[in-house]
């Protein structure tokens, strides 16, 4: 067996025996992972020389954290585990090199994206509680872990969803106005009507975590994203929107992909009482259908082509604004991770 790790940049993956695009849309990267290893030679064919890679992303690096050395941690309070394995979302999104090079390989958007943290909460959301109530009792458990989490991020999501309602105003071509009034419906009828009614069951009132978030985020990061999202909405270009909604969908459409493997998908839609909590079964529906799968899976990649095509017509000052904007979206979804991190047993 020979493997070569892969470097995730505008890259070419060569691989005989078995490709990851071959693979059926419904069976997960995870559930190919030993025969990708056992069957293939995978060879990574870099755009640019190494240097130039490791130079481009430690001027990224030190742009939006001021921290200079390639291979210092953005925290240093934290060690960060990612994984590895290249999926079929990596290779699917190839085909759009302006969103590649501005987005998906950014180093934040990495780091955020291929956490480790995504897959022990998957793990533990399949993972039988000693009791029904261990949630309750116990800050580090599983339940009381992704509340703080989940709380966290509505605060923020009806700005989200204002931002998309300007997108659609804003946008010139019917295709992308389609496209986000399409997710804007799904969004508002099933995840935020979700939200809402896991808070009430929760005794959260959800209009109330909006008004005054810092009740429910100590770390203050639900409250300034709320407000990046406000200030796109109002005072941005299209591009500038275009390209927060395609950032914030795939990254979470890239560890969702990655961590919805057959166990979970089963799991998400069974209704046995097998001993496992309400929060456990909420996360599995956060993972799948809401964050993987074929509907959200488009919806994700209509937004790259929108951002793609904005990008494409923009002039330099206007891409010179909208780096800017992707790099403050990208340090504010890090610090929402560690909304996850600061209690994962793994730090």
């Amino acid at each position: 067996m020979i493997c070569v790790v892969y470097e995730r940049s505008a890259s070419v993956c060569l691989s005989i025996g078995v490709r990851v695009g071959d693979v059926d849309r419904r069976q997960r990267a995870s559930d190919f992972k030993v025969n990708l290893f056992q069957l293939c030679v995978c060879v990574c064919v870099c755009v640019c020389s190494p240097e130039e890679e490791t130079a481009r992303h430690s001027s990224t690096r030190a742009r939006i954290t001021g921290i200079g050395a390639p291979d210092e941690e953005v925290n240093a309070t934290t060690t960060i585990k990612t994984t590895m394995m290249r999926t079929r979302v990596d290779d699917a999104v190839q085909e759009y090199p302006f969103f590649v090079n501005e987005i998906w390989t950014h180093p934040m958007a990495s780091r955020t994206r291929d956490d480790g943290v995504w897959e022990e909460l998957a793990m533990r959301a399949v993972t039988r509680t000693t009791t029904k109530d261990e949630s309750d009792n116990d800050d580090n458990a599983f339940g009381s872990r992704f509340k703080r989490y989940f709380i966290a991020d509505y605060i923020f999501l009806e700005d989200f969803i204002n931002l998309i309602a300007n997108a659609i105003a804003s946008a010139k071509s019917f295709l992308d106005k389609r496209a986000y009034a399409s997710f804007l419906h799904a969004l508002v009828e099933g995840e935020a009507s979700l939200f809402r009614e896991t808070l009430s069951s929760w005794g959260v009132d959800p209009d109330g975590a909006v008004r005054a978030p810092e009740g429910f985020d100590a770390t203050g990061v639900a409250r300034d994203m709320s407000t990046f999202l406000r200030r796109v909405s109002k005072e941005e270009a299209f591009l500038c929107k275009a390209a927060v909604i395609a950032t914030a969908e795939s990254l979470y459409l890239g560890w969702g992909d990655r961590v919805s493997d057959d166990t979970l998908r089963a799991l998400a839609g069974s209704v046995l009482d097998d001993g496992r909590t309400d929060e456990q079964r909420l996360y599995e529906q956060w993972c799948h259908p809401l964050h993987s799968g074929s509907d959200f899976e488009q919806a994700v990649f209509s937004f790259v082509k929108a951002f793609e095509r904005a990008w494409t017509s923009a002039d330099d000052s206007e891409r010179g604004r909208c780096r800017a904007v992707i790099d403050e979206m990208l340090v504010l979804e890090d610090r929402f991770t560690d909304v996850l991190r600061r209690t994962c047993t793994h730090r």
